[in-house]
């Protein structure tokens, strides 16, 4: 149902508005996705994920989607654990050993 991708805006270059008015839909945005690649297989790969989300401000909490497997997952704060992150789309994170895993949500541990 989704697909790992970062969008950028960007100014679109005369070629590129000359080809996209001959399509029949416009963006106006540049979506891609990350490739990561390694000559050695990296054991818990799962442990790194790759933050696709922005901030979403809830009751509580602060959370943002992840990119780390097939499964829909956010990367979440409490806000009584008093501790603050300032991630961007793209950022590569490491998940704690000590993380909660609550539904979808993988919380820091108090």
């Amino acid at each position: 149902k989704d697909w790992c991708h970062h969008t950028l805006n960007f100014d679109q270059p005369d070629w590129w508005k000359l080809t996209e008015k001959k399509l029949p839909i416009q963006n106006r945005s540049l979506s891609f996705t990350y490739l990561i690649l390694s000559k050695v297989a990296k054991p818990n790969s799962t442990s790194w994920a790759r933050i696709v989300g922005d901030p979403l401000k809830e009751k509580g909490k602060t959370k943002q989607l992840i990119c780390r497997g097939p499964e829909r997952e956010f990367f979440s704060v409490l806000k009584k654990s008093k501790k603050t992150f300032d991630l961007c789309r793209g950022d590569l994170i490491k998940i704690p050993e000590n993380s909660v895993f609550k539904g979808n949500e993988v919380r820091l541990s108090d």
